[in-house]
């Protein structure tokens, strides 16, 4: 099954939400994900993570926590900024405002320690087309080795129930992403997909984990 063919994603979206501050300057317990990932990071002995989409970074307050050097980016001003504010006195954290739909690659090569890629609940918030400049980027920003991981919702997902209604949704079929992933030379080393994984409140998310190897 290929992805949906889907509009622009409204670009104001996300600044509104983290500008609330409701949702940037509460804390909120990590994700799931981020614990599932922290394990297996320290397995593979990464100690460094571009963490895309950071939102108000509950994810990224675990793994600053745990010792790793932690380059936290999203789209939207207002939640690097509340990142900034909340979590900068901790000298392992980065922070830089820009859509990974449109660069090409961070420097982060500048050493030989392992790197992760770690983006939750992001490719669902992207079109076909940037998912692809996604894959671009994670290729460009890594070496041999280094580790993409990513949770998204899936295509089962699209009339669950849904927590925040009323803004852009991409419901993506697992292997799609990783037929495309091949195409940038990443290889898919995990996977596991259902419900319960994700869930907050009602909103019990039908969603895809996977971990992708730079195979070159």
């Amino acid at each position: 099954m290929n992805m949906l063919a889907l509009d622009t994603p409204d670009q104001d979206y996300w600044t509104n939400f983290y500008s609330d501050s409701k949702f940037s300057k509460e804390f909120h317990i990590p994700s799931q994900f981020s614990a599932f990932c922290l394990s297996e990071m320290r397995a593979s002995e990464i100690k460094r993570v571009v963490e895309i989409g950071c939102g108000n970074g509950r994810d990224t307050l675990l793994f600053l926590q745990h010792g790793l050097s932690v380059i936290a980016t999203d789209k939207s001003d207002a939640a690097v900024r509340s990142v900034q504010e909340k979590f900068g006195s901790h000298n392992n954290l980065r922070t830089f405002t820009f859509d990974v739909a449109s660069v090409d690659s961070i420097a982060c090569q500048d050493h030989e320690q392992p790197l992760a890629i770690y983006a939750r609940f992001v490719l669902h918030a992207l079109t076909n087309e940037q998912i692809k400049r996604f894959f671009n980027f994670c290729s460009g920003s890594t070496r041999k080795g280094d580790k993409v991981f990513v949770e998204y919702r899936t295509c089962h997902d699209k009339d669950r129930q849904k927590e925040f209604a009323g803004h852009f949704r991409n419901f993506l079929d697992p292997s799609h992403i990783e037929d495309l992933s091949q195409q940038y030379k990443f290889a898919l080393c995990y996977q596991t997909i259902g419900t319960g994984l994700a869930k907050f409140r009602d909103d019990d998310a039908h969603v895809a984990r996977q971990v992708f190897t730079k195979e070159s």
